[in-house]
């Protein structure tokens, strides 16, 4: 709901980069706001002209370095799979990518899942691409939490790089309206006007609490509890 916009913006950058006018995408929003489903619906209407490849970055204590490019490499049917990751340096696997995203009959359309987990060696890949990629014919979608990147974060010097380049548009992901909420609570015995105050709008508090029958259901509470433990003691 409420996103068609989002999508035709999405639609449009892939009919530039079918004719070999390459983009980056930055899908922003906070945790829960429906990034990853926004993405998943534009796939979906996607047909087999497209060639779709996929990565993301994780939230590991030790994180894997280039972790999305092992993912792309992974896909037999991404034309990466190739890719050597044993040289120790990772220019030659950007310059690899980069040539594949060039020399390509079928668009290509290139996510790349939570960026603001992206260890440094995947920073310096986007910044890599994000300043060559005018003349491809790949857009490259990268979803992140802008709630979740503050001045210190180390992925807001590569935004502050890459979101003045004519090549690079953000996409915001907003909290849904009342209009929507009393949509997905049609068919429940909820207030929409409660739910909207309760979860403010955001897409996954609303469908889990709507799943739920208006608890706080469990899978809502371990997300709240995963980012508090984060904190610091005085904000927790």
């Amino acid at each position: 709901l409420e996103r068609e916009d989002l999508l035709a913006s999405l639609r449009e950058h892939l009919r530039d980069a079918g004719d070999g006018e390459g983009s980056m995408l930055l899908v922003a929003g906070e945790a829960g706001a429906g990034k990853t489903s926004l993405v998943r619906a534009f796939v979906d209407r996607l047909d087999h002209k497209v060639l779709v490849i996929q990565g993301a970055c994780d939230p590991l204590t030790t994180p894997r370095p280039l972790s999305p490019l092992y993912d792309f490499a992974a896909d037999p049917g991404s034309g990466l799979d190739d890719l050597d990751f044993d040289d120790g340096t990772s220019f030659h696997i950007f310059e690899a990518v980069l040539d594949r995203m060039r020399n390509t009959i079928r668009p290509i359309v290139m996510i790349i899942e939570d960026i603001h987990w992206a260890d440094d060696g995947t920073l310096d890949f986007l910044r890599f691409v994000g300043r060559r990629i005018a003349d491809t014919k790949a857009m490259v979608i990268c979803t992140y939490r802008d709630d979740e990147v503050g001045p210190d974060h180390p992925l807001r010097p590569v935004l502050g790089q890459l979101i003045p380049l004519g090549t690079t548009h953000r996409l915001m992901v907003p909290p849904l309206t009342l209009e929507a909420v009393r949509t997905l609570a049609a068919d429940h015995e909820i207030d929409p006007e409660t739910l909207l105050k309760l979860t403010q709008g955001n897409a996954f508090y609303v469908t889990e609490v709507l799943a739920a029958g208006y608890v706080v259901p469990q899978s809502v509470q371990e997300a709240v509890l995963a980012r508090v433990s984060r904190l610091e003691d005085s904000p927790r």
